[in-house]
């Protein structure tokens, strides 16, 4: 996938009486996301103290780590701020400008609570936006955290998956008890297309080899049969390398190898906020997500050629084409053991579910299968019974 433009970006969805009695949510606002208004976070998913109690240090892409931190001195890095803010409830604020550095809050901060403000007024400038870029990692990564966590007026952008069958993530929140997100854009790039598959060599002594029973049973690769799985992140699934018939009756492994079909890498995925075991509050924020990746193409099987003089048989062999692999999903939120509250102001989109990869082609009629199609929605779900295998998506 070349574009970094969704095929056809979904309608805003506002999560209206239907979607309030699926989150479980309060009350609905009818006035549309805003980045420039300050309002605070609200106060009923936690107890946290008002956030002008709490002291503050600033950093800015402009800024230098040998700062004090200040709206007129900010330093420059994430984790320098993070070391100079206070203990118990550390309080970030971001200046206006774009960052590169991820923002990593993590138990090894040595904090249960992060206070994260955006837009601040520093060095002179003006308020205006934050973001936070990054074309790798999630930008925004809330790990094991006691919580909660309070983020307000800044946007993370994941600007697309580059290696093969990799996913774009906005934000990754794992094993925190609580995050507030008010005014808050949380934007993911493309993911990107799996590799397609290559020829995988193997022998007839690669697995234990019965000289009573020389045939091996063979099988077309399958495609992948799940999107995928959770993981650190997001891991695609690949289809299934082809089998082999039989190999030329021999009764030692002096025979050639051969060339089955390797199966097709899955689609990576493209997911604004991937959530598991936390509780997410959403407060006048925009999710987005962009096209997932299309699943590899399954490898092609290859038939040896045949010397006489060099082998003992001559037999044509029946080798599997390898499996595609499935597409990639497309979610505004990705979703497991997560409980999520969201206000009628909040906006969710997404972008085209990755098709599923064509099967090789074999020798014979061992052809492999083509791998599923991704899912695409606002919501996808992952089944509780197997380690994030997704099972349903909102429509």
């Amino acid at each position: 996938m070349t574009t970094n433009s969704p095929r056809h970006l979904r309608p805003a969805l506002l999560l209206s009486a239907s979607l309030t009695a699926l989150l479980g949510c309060g009350a609905a606002a009818d006035d549309p996301p805003s980045t420039s208004a300050r309002a605070p976070i609200g106060e009923r998913a936690h107890e946290a103290p008002p956030l002008d109690a709490l002291a503050s240090v600033h950093v800015s892409p402009l800024g230098d780590d040998d700062a004090e931190g200040s709206a007129a001195s900010p330093v420059r890095t994430f984790a320098r701020a993070i070391d100079l803010a206070r203990d118990g409830a550390r309080r970030l604020t971001l200046c206006a400008g774009v960052f590169t550095e991820r923002l990593v809050l993590d138990a090894d901060r040595g904090a249960d609570r992060f206070i994260v403000t955006g837009g601040a007024a520093c060095q002179g400038f003006s308020e205006a936006e934050s973001v936070v870029r990054s074309d790798d990692g999630p930008p925004l990564d809330l790990f094991a955290v006691g919580g909660p966590v309070q983020i307000a007026h800044v946007t993370f952008e994941h600007t697309g998956a580059s290696r093969p069958g990799a996913s774009a993530v906005a934000a990754r929140v794992a094993y925190v008890d609580e995050v507030a997100f008010a005014h808050v854009v949380l934007r993911a790039g493309p993911g990107a297309d799996g590799a397609d598959g290559t020829a995988v060599t193997v022998g007839p002594c690669d697995a234990p080899f019965d000289p009573r029973d020389p045939t091996q049973v063979g099988r077309s690769g399958l495609g992948a049969l799940v999107v995928g799985h959770l993981g650190a992140l997001w891991q695609p699934e690949r289809g299934e390398e082809g089998g082999v018939l039989r190999f030329p009756r021999s009764s030692r492994c002096v025979e050639p190898r051969v060339q089955t079909g390797g199966g097709g890498g899955g689609g990576g995925a493209s997911v604004a906020l991937l959530a598991r075991m936390t509780h997410v509050t959403l407060e006048r924020s925009t999710l987005t997500s962009s096209d997932a990746g299309d699943g590899g193409r399954g490898g092609a099987s290859q038939a040896p050629s045949c010397d006489p003089l060099a082998q003992k048989s001559c037999e044509v062999l029946d080798l599997g084409g390898g499996g595609g692999g499935a597409g990639g999903l497309s979610a505004a939120i990705l979703h497991r053991q997560s409980v999520f509250d969201a206000d009628g102001a909040t906006k969710l989109l997404h972008g085209a579910a990755g098709a599923g990869g064509a099967g090789g082609a074999g020798a014979r009629w061992l052809h492999g299968t083509a791998g599923v199609a991704g899912v695409a929605g606002p919501f996808v779900g992952a089944d509780e019974g197997d380690e994030g295998a997704v099972s349903s998506a909102s429509p």
